[in-house]
């Protein structure tokens, strides 16, 4: 009985083995199971992401297009800027030009006007003025109220006396020759 006892005892353990070698079988199937789900899973995840990458590279290429499109018209608007800039620095350097020469002419007829104020501002501007070609002054400037019937000229005392000279055209003119004459007088008489 020892053999035989023996040898049941042994169909046990192996019995037991074999139901744990099935338990961890049918474990590992499990295991293996759930892996291949996750694989599938992460197949899918993949190709989800690879997509998304392929998506962000023409995004990529196309912000890249878009970039390079814009720089271009930025460059244009910079280009039609400079040359707005160019134009209106070419019309203020002539309108300073005339300004110029507006101030030349304004100097001439007010030294024409009353040439013993300021002789030598008249030389300078006579000299540089333009003149026509009957050697009048090209440019000058008239009084609007010129020609209105209080045009005449009376002195500071009211009187008609003294008469402004003949080169003298407007009223402003002569308002101003005769502050310079009443002027003149208060020093004189000092």
């Amino acid at each position: 009985m020892t053999g035989a006892l023996l040898g049941n005892i042994l169909n046990i353990v192996i019995a037991v083995l074999l139901v744990g070698t099935i338990v961890m079988a049918a474990r590992l199937s499990l295991h293996l199971r759930d892996f291949r789900n996750s694989r599938r899973d992460m197949d899918k995840i993949l190709a989800a992401l690879s997509s998304h990458i392929e998506q962000a590279s023409r995004a990529i290429d196309g912000l890249r297009e878009n970039a390079r499109g814009s720089g271009r018209d930025l460059q244009e608007v910079i280009n039609e800027a400079q040359a707005v800039v160019q134009e209106l620095q070419i019309m203020t350097d002539s309108g300073n030009r005339v300004a110029a020469r507006l101030e030349s002419g304004a100097l001439r007829t007010s030294t024409a006007a009353a040439p013993q104020v300021a002789p030598a501002i008249e030389k300078k501007a006579v000299s540089e003025a333009p003149r026509s070609a009957a050697g009048t002054p090209a440019f000058t400037i008239r009084d609007t109220e010129f020609g209105k019937a209080d045009d005449k000229f009376f002195d500071e005392d009211g009187d008609d006396e003294d008469f402004a000279p003949s080169n003298l055209q407007s009223r402003a003119e002569k308002e101003l020759f005769a502050a310079m004459q009443g002027s003149s007088r208060k020093a004189g008489k000092h």
